[in-house]
Parts: C-alpha cells; structure tokens; sequence
C-alpha cells in the first residue's frame, strides 16, 4: 500500500466500494485512514515502503474526496497519528488540514517499547497534544491507550489518567484497547485496575447518552 499508489487511484474502485456501502447505512461512522502514519511499522507511513514526504496527504485526501464524490457525508474523519517520539515524523507535515479532518486520534502505551518504565498518562500525551495545537484545531479522541501490568502499575495508571483528563477539555473519548498481543493490555484480567476503571468511569463528565 506505497502511498503514491493509493493516491494514483490503484485502490479506488475497492475504496469507492466502501464510500457506498457506507453512505448507505444510514447513521455516522468513524473512519481512522492509515493510522499511526508518523511512525515506521506500517505501508502508509512515510518513513517504510519507499513512500516520500507529502505523499500521506496526497493519499489522505485522494480518499476522502472519493467518499465526498460518493455522497457518504455520513463519514467522521479521524486523522490519527501516534503519540510524538523520538525519531518520529513531524505531525504538522502529515495534517491533512481541518477541512479533512474531523476529530483527531492518538495512540499511546505505557508498556511500549521505548516506554517500559512507568509514564503517566500527561507524560504519554501532553507533548503531543502541545505539538498539534500549534497547527490544528479539531477535537481529540485517545483512539488508543492502554497500560502493562508487569509491575503492577496498572491500576495507577488508570487512577491518574481519570484524574487527569479534566484538565484536556477538548479530548473527547479515550478508547482502551482491550486485547492482549505482545502486552496483555485488558482492564478485565487486572482486578485492581478494573476497579479503578469503574470508579473513574462514573464520574458525571462520562453520562453521555446513547
């Protein structure tokens, strides 16, 4: 999936595809395009695949215009990088400007490579979200978080992010990514953090209806 391809229309008719099956499903759907392009680990980032700088939103855009083509107004565009690092790609060259852009994602660990010792929730994101206010208005959904358990500093994590999320008024949603691949990232099979879970999550600033 070489960046230049996709822009070159070598996708489209598998894009146009999904433009119209989801114009016709009658309510709002999320689409998170070539996430986490700043890194290195996918096709789609400028860094792998023989891609070259400004080809991410070349592609971007290449995509969305086809579902405006198609009618699919129905679309939330969430441009979503990971959270800055050293060695990242600059993520004010990879915007693909807020009128493509509905809500902002990020992803971000404590647990990751990189990141093994213990990092609070403002210590994962902050920087990042200092760097995108320099360039891009648009809300904020933490598509990705989650935390290890491997020094029992799980439920720590969930406590402070809880606490520390009022003070980022324009973050949204957070998403945990409730799975285990290389990290067993879940809530459920830490009982502790679990519990911390519950208790942050009835607070009355997530009594959001259905």
């Amino acid at each position: 999936y070489r960046l230049a391809r996709i822009t070159a229309g070598a996708f489209d008719d598998y894009i146009r595809g999904w433009a119209s099956g989801i114009k016709d499903l009658g309510y709002p759907v999320g689409i998170r395009f070539a996430h986490e392009m700043n890194g290195f680990w996918y096709p789609w980032c400028e860094q792998s695949n023989g891609n070259a700088r400004g080809d991410y939103v070349k592609a971007y855009r290449h995509v969305h215009q086809l579902f405006v083509d198609a009618g699919a107004d129905n679309v939330i565009w969430i441009w979503s990088p990971n959270v800055t690092y050293p060695g990242a790609e600059p993520l004010k060259g990879l915007y693909p400007g807020d009128d493509y852009v509905d809500w902002i994602g990020l992803s971000g660990y404590y647990g990751t490579e990189g990141v093994e010792s213990y990092r609070s929730f403002n210590q994962i994101f902050t920087r990042t979200f200092d760097e995108l206010r320099r360039f891009a208005e648009r809300p904020i959904v933490i598509t990705e978080t989650g935390a290890t358990d491997s020094d029992g500093a799980k439920a720590r994590f969930v406590r402070e992010m809880f606490a520390q999320l009022p003070d980022h008024p324009d973050v949204i949603g957070v998403i945990w990514f409730e799975l285990r691949n290389d990290v067993d990232w879940r809530i459920a099979t830490a009982p502790a953090a679990a519990r911390e879970f519950g208790k942050g999550a009835r607070d009355d600033r997530y009594a959001a209806p259905w």
